[in-house]
Order: C-alpha cells, then sequence, then structure tokens
C-alpha cells in the first residue's frame, strides 16, 4: 500500500509543478460538454433541423417535447460521450502520458509534441478503445438479467457489478496506453508487455485503478435514476446531473491516467 501512496503523492507533485498535463483531459471534458449541450438543444431551431429527425424516426416524436426530451436525453448523450470518448478522449489521455513523461524527465511538457505522437499511435488507440469497449459491451448484454432492476436493491447491485467490470477490463489494459506513447511499441508488443508488468504488480496496479473509480458510485447511482427525475420530479435536473457526471468522470479518470503513468515510469527506472 506504501507503493500506492508514494505514486499517488509523486502524482500530485507533478500536477502541482506542471498543472499543464491537465489541457488534455480539460479539453475532452469541454467537448463533452458541448456534445451534452447540443443534444438538449436537439428540440429547438437550428439543431432540430439535423438532429429532430432521427429522433423523431427512432424514438417517436413526443421526445421532441418537454419533459420527454429529457427522459431521452441520458440515453443520448451516453451515445455522443461514447464517440467522444473514442475519437477524443483516447488521443488526449495519450497526449497527457506524453506530457507526463516529460515532466517525469524534467523536460518541458509539449502539448504539439505529444499530440504528434498520439496521432502517430491513433489507430492503435483506438483499436485498443474498441477492444476494451467490446469487452464491457458483452458483459453488459447478459449481466442485467442477473438482476432485478425494477428493485431500488437490484438497481443499486447491477450499478456495483458494473463498475466492477468496468474496473477490471480497464485494470486488464491499464499499462497498454503508457507503452505505447512511451515505449512506442506495437500494438501486440504493448498488449504483452502489460500484461507482463500486470501480473507482477498486480496489487497495486489494481488499487490504482479501484480507489479512484469507487468515488465515482454515487454518480453512477444518481445517473441510473436519471429518467425517473425526469418523469416525476425536476426534468432540468437530468442535465445537471449529466453535466456534474462530466466533471466528475474527468476528474477521476485524469488522475488514474497520471498516476498509472507515474507508477509505469518509476518502476521503468528502478
Amino acid at each position: 500500500m506504501m507503493v500506492v501512496f508514494k505514486t499517488w503523492r509523486d502524482t500530485w507533485r507533478i500536477i502541482r509543478k506542471q498543472p499543464v498535463v491537465f489541457l488534455p483531459f480539460i479539453i475532452s471534458g469541454a467537448v463533452s460538454l458541448l456534445v451534452l449541450y447540443i443534444l438538449f438543444l436537439a428540440p429547438q431551431r437550428p439543431i432540430a433541423y439535423l438532429l429532430a429527425p432521427p429522433i423523431r424516426a427512432i424514438a417517436g416524436e413526443k421526445f421532441l417535447h418537454y419533459p420527454f426530451n429529457f427522459v431521452l436525453l441520458p440515453n443520448l448523450f451516453r451515445l455522443g460521450d461514447l464517440a467522444v470518448s473514442a475519437f477524443l478522449g483516447m488521443l488526449m489521455s495519450a497526449v497527457s502520458v506524453g506530457m507526463v513523461a516529460d515532466v517525469y524527465s524534467r523536460r518541458t511538457p509539449s502539448f504539439l509534441i505529444s499530440l504528434i505522437v498520439g496521432f502517430k499511435r491513433y489507430f492503435a488507440l483506438v483499436l485498443l478503445w474498441i477492444i476494451s469497449f467490446g469487452i464491457i459491451a458483452v458483459v453488459m448484454k447478459f449481466l442485467p438479467h442477473l438482476f432485478n432492476l425494477q428493485a431500488r436493491l437490484g438497481k443499486s447491485a447491477f450499478v456495483a457489478v458494473s463498475l466492477c467490470v468496468s474496473i477490471v477490463v480497464q485494470s486488464l489494459f491499464v499499462y497498454m496506453l503508457p507503452i505505447l506513447i512511451i515505449d512506442r511499441k506495437k500494438l501486440w508488443g504493448a498488449f504483452l508487455e502489460n500484461i507482463r508488468m500486470l501480473l507482477s504488480r498486480l496489487v497495486p496496479t489494481v488499487i490504482l485503478v479501484a480507489l479512484p473509480s469507487l468515488l465515482y458510485v454515487p454518480m453512477l447511482i444518481l445517473k441510473s435514476y436519471a429518467s425517473l427525475f425526469a418523469r416525476t420530479g425536476f426534468p432540468e435536473s437530468v442535465l445537471i446531473i449529466l453535466a456534474v457526471g462530466v466533471i466528475a468522470a474527468l476528474v477521476i479518470d485524469y488522475w488514474i491516467t497520471i498516476s498509472i503513468t507515474v507508477y509505469f515510469l518509476k518502476n521503468k527506472t528502478e
């Protein structure tokens, strides 16, 4: 456990020394919030000219009107956020990894140079996201059948297990990003090195991923009731919940990515 605390201490020192390493995550989060705002405006002109026809065709006319537009908003945003994560989020995470490596090596972190490196590995990054998401999607397809989602306890248990699945999958590929960006290995070689490092440092790795992720549990539970709030309470609260969720996920993902990168670099130099 001391290894974990030392890694978090070094992570905090890097953040305080060079807060610019947070810039890629700010960009990713800002785009996610922009997507959320555009989807919120879907029933209104001029956005309606683009988004209203597919919403009307897939969900129905009523979901273009208050308050049902807020009932549909979490599902729409889930799709939009997935697209941002796949095509921009992975790239920005790679940029942050490169910038952290610069700080660790006592170089001035360069967003532009790290971005160029990220673009060179862009296909591998997107493929890595597809593999990770594919595993989670397959598991999540069957997982709801194990719980009574109509009961409050069943829904909470489903959220908890879903988070555990996400933590396991994230831990399984957690060193891929720094290996791809810092060591510049190809995808298969990066995967083999990732597995080797994961097996040799399993406990610290899982703790570095799991503990920050657990902070997101209240937000997951709140988001699971978002549609219910839209139907029975204050519909606009859905927009607030989703926006806060973006910021919370941003901070947690940022901390995990940087701390794992620091831990990776420490073990490379020891």
